[in-house]
């Protein structure tokens, strides 16, 4: 992000320097040109964009992202006894209402890093990490391609398409 901010600030300077080095009734003309104008390289202008919503995703992610805390470092609830055990357990889900429930998810950020402290994966508008529980739902994995939730013995992996 910083070659991109260092590569804009040149701009401007050089922008700068050929403003400064016109005569001031030639300042805020357009020079004009005989031919064609030029066109856009395409490896230009998908450089910009790139930077562009770079830039973007830092400005709305910035001191938003929760942490994730690793399994050892979530508050314990200690252990259950056997009646409060079966008075949670949940009947048994098939892979078609998994993947329905998975299907209102509102996606907003799949973020895959080596490290696990690296991942997040936001659901309507909040960040969770891997073992964090979503709607009834674990979160079991962030791979690079997308997510696994799992729900007592059934698991779905989703892929994550970029908008």
């Amino acid at each position: 992000m910083s070659a991109i901010l260092d590569a804009l600030k040149r701009q401007e300077a050089e922008r700068k320097r050929q403003r400064d080095g016109l005569p001031a009734e030639r300042r805020s003309l357009p020079e004009a040109k005989e031919g064609p104008p030029p066109q856009a390289h395409p490896g230009r202008v998908l450089l910009a964009l790139g930077g562009a919503v770079a830039l973007g995703l830092m400005l709305v992610f910035k001191g938003e992202r929760a942490p994730i805390l690793e399994p050892s470092e979530r508050p314990e609830q200690g252990p259950r006894p056997p009646a409060a055990q079966a008075a949670t357990h949940t009947p048994a889900i098939t892979e078609a209402a998994l993947k329905a429930q998975v299907a209102t998810w509102r996606i907003s950020a799949h973020i895959y890093g080596a490290e696990r402290a690296d991942r997040a994966l936001w659901v309507n508008g909040k960040a969770y990490g891997e073992g964090d529980e979503i709607g009834g739902l674990t979160l079991e994995a962030i791979t690079l391609e997308g997510f696994r939730v799992r729900a007592g013995e059934t698991a779905v992996t989703t892929r994550v398409t970029p908008p």
